[in-house]
């Protein structure tokens, strides 16, 4: 956090506002790996809770005795195990191509993490709502809020790696856009 006497909603804030100023103040402070987890499992955690709306939704379709308590336990497994394990091997090729510290890296992509969790959770929120909503809002929502993030990404990497921002927005958001059309010719 850029100020001790600041809590991290404060700083989260400023991090939306300002996504790179806040990163190269975390990074004027000093870098921890502790804090850089933290920061990482609270995303997690954001995200899990976020998932549980559609954990409980699939669970009607699960062949099992107890679908709720199998649905929303995969869940908890995924995003607080599964998920910063995968965060970890991600940042490796990250620091490859961006260069910097792989600390300033981690510690980037982590807090972009926590960043996602409110987000999340507002288009969660938003998706229980879907019925009322006129048809393909929550989708514009999804990829309005998935945009804002990647910006949120950009920024923070850019600062921790001297990169240019803008430049790791389009280098990530075309990444994503041929990822998903690979998986939509495969369907």
């Amino acid at each position: 956090m850029a100020d001790s006497r600041r809590s991290l909603v404060a700083e989260m804030l400023r991090g939306y506002a300002k996504p790179g100023a806040t990163m190269q103040q975390q990074i004027a402070m000093g870098l921890a790996e502790g804090r850089a987890l933290l920061h990482l499992l609270l995303g997690c955690g954001l995200l899990c809770v976020a998932s549980i709306p559609g954990a409980l939704e699939a669970a009607a379709d699960l062949p099992v005795d107890d679908a709720v308590s199998a649905a929303v336990s995969s869940r908890i497994f995924g995003y607080l195990i599964i998920v910063p394990i995968l965060a970890y091997a991600f940042t490796f090729p990250l620091k490859l191509v961006l260069g910097g510290s792989g600390l300033a890296i981690r510690t980037a992509f982590f807090w972009s993490v926590l960043l996602g969790g409110p987000i999340a959770l507002l288009l969660s929120a938003m998706a229980t709502a879907a019925p009322i909503l006129p048809e393909g809002t929550l989708d514009f929502l999804s990829s309005f809020g998935f945009l804002g993030w990647l910006w949120l990404l950009a920024g923070n990497l850019g600062a921790a790696s001297n990169a240019r921002p803008v430049r790791i927005f389009v280098v990530l958001g075309g990444a994503f856009a041929l990822l998903v059309i690979g998986f939509e010719v495969a369907a």
